[in-house]
């Protein structure tokens, strides 16, 4: 399809669609697949196109096909080869009869994966900040893990990554409070709701523990780009240990 306007064009013939959801990638393209990707280009320099659905370890070709007003021109096509896969990717299998559209994204040890229903990687990241359970899509578009155990004194144990697997940022609770690794939700603004832990002194002799117990509860923050705090619930303002132990105690 061509699509004449007053802005120049260009078309890439052989490589994935670009700039659009990890949902929406045509994986696993075999050579000889021609797709076509339009791209408008308003001034100069182009904009850089990334090639995305391929599959690895296989050749293919390119060609770049560029019109504006009543000028068309092609391209040298240029064969490239692309690269393996590290050899230290778990590798993947599925079956049914039935399965769900799209794509499942998960974390395994140090890997952020992306399979598609037959098991076939198609995106994939080395995380670096140690072994997790937790690698989540998220609705804007980014992905976001933490480690299992955050190192000590980490206050930014959630990092994000772009669709490319750049490093976004990093980030964690308000008030110096330490992140837990399950559920965040992060927000088109950059604000983000996040769980975190919040540990008192307590003395728990009465109910026969340590004069000076460290007792952990859970906190929930939504927190904004300038780091401070529209929202926060606190298990400890709802839940005391001492005097749930006093009122079992009384029943």
């Amino acid at each position: 399809r061509r699509q004449r306007g007053g802005s120049g064009c260009a078309m890439a013939q052989g490589c994935a669609t670009a700039g659009v959801p990890l949902s929406h990638f045509r994986a696993g393209l075999p050579p000889g697949d021609a797709v076509l990707r339009q791209l408008a280009v308003e001034r100069a320099p182009a904009p850089a196109e990334q090639l995305r659905g391929l599959l690895p370890a296989t050749a293919y070709s390119l060609q770049v096909v560029a019109w504006g007003a009543d000028t068309v021109a092609t391209g040298e096509a240029l064969a490239f080869t692309t690269g393996s896969l590290p050899a230290n990717l778990p590798a993947f299998s599925a079956g049914g009869i039935d399965p769900s559209p799209g794509l499942v994204a998960f974390a395994l040890d140090t890997w952020g994966l992306v399979i598609d229903n037959t098991g076939r990687v198609v995106w994939y990241r080395a995380l670096t900040g140690g072994a997790t359970l937790n690698f989540q899509p998220q609705a804007t578009g980014r992905f976001v893990t933490h480690p299992v155990t955050a190192a000590p004194g980490d206050l930014s144990a959630w990092t994000e990554f772009d669709e490319l697997g750049n490093v976004t940022r990093t980030f964690g609770c308000a008030r110096g409070l330490k992140s837990r690794f399950h559920d965040l939700i992060t927000e088109a603004d950059g604000s983000y709701w996040v769980l975190c832990d919040e540990t008192r002194a307590m003395d728990l002799t009465a109910a026969g523990g340590d004069a000076a117990a460290l007792v952990t509860a859970t906190v929930v923050q939504h927190v904004q780009v300038s780091g401070g705090t529209s929202f926060e619930w606190k298990a400890f303002d709802h839940f005391a240990p001492l005097e749930d132990h006093q009122r079992r105690n009384a029943a």
